[in-house]
């Protein structure tokens, strides 16, 4: 019952710019019993989902039907910081094709805790429509304002790196999602330097000789989600 109440503040919006993420099976992933990424409160976080429609589906006892479209109806257990958009503009992804969507949201202090995430999905086949709920499909912990700075984006094929670090004069910036603009915080949370990238970059220079010796965080607004690193100047 809690659930169904959390889930009735949460904000359902469109056209998310995710790309599915190949896999070999049918499903959604991350795949069942998958621990993702903790968040920190105050924080922002997101997480990719790759769903991968079969082409078609058996229900007892009927043989094999194919699915006309199918969809992930809600998240039961995210807080209500959350929300989550479709990269189709009806929410729905054909038999036999591959979707996704993001889930994202900036988690309060009052959030803070292990969640179990349950996912209802939705199939149309033959103007029928099926519903299952998926209980425990995920685990999601949120953490306090302490760890900010935590990675932010869930997927096999994102790579977000610093070098050198530490440093002294200058690091690279090496993200495998286009950079879109960057921040840098000091250690107290002060934001120091920021920069939108005209022409997205995987790689950027960035001059730091002008920065006491100390740890900082870059925060990175790529194109498939926001990464938070730190790194440190040395003396």
């Amino acid at each position: 019952q809690a659930g169904i109440i959390i889930l009735s503040c949460i904000t359902v919006r469109l056209s998310a710019q995710c790309t599915p993420v190949p896999h070999s099976s049918d499903g959604i992933f991350p795949e069942e019993g998958f621990v993702l990424n903790p968040a920190a409160a105050t924080d922002y976080w997101s997480l990719n989902v790759t769903v991968i429609v079969p082409q078609d589906t058996v229900i007892p006892p009927l043989p094999a039907v194919p699915i006309d479209s199918a969809t992930i109806k809600t998240f039961i257990g995210f807080p209500a910081s959350f929300f989550w958009e479709y990269n189709t503009a009806s929410g729905y992804w054909a038999g036999n094709t591959a979707g996704c969507m993001r889930i994202q949201g900036v988690p309060v202090m009052a959030d803070i805790g292990i969640y179990s995430i349950d996912i209802v999905f939705e199939a149309v086949i033959s103007s029928y429509v099926y519903k299952d709920t998926m209980f425990n499909y995920w685990t999601f912990e949120i953490k306090d304002d302490g760890h900010v700075g935590l990675t932010t984006i869930n997927s096999e094929d994102d790579r977000f790196t610093i070098t050198p670090n530490p440093a002294q004069s200058e690091v690279i910036i090496n993200s495998s999602a286009s950079i879109i603009g960057y921040e840098v915080f000091d250690i107290t949370g002060s934001s120091i330097y920021a920069e939108a990238v005209i022409l997205s970059e995987n790689k950027i220079l960035l001059i730091t000789n002008h920065l006491r010796p100390g740890v900082y965080l870059v925060k990175a607004n790529t194109a498939k989600g926001v990464i938070s690193r730190k790194f440190i100047i040395s003396s």
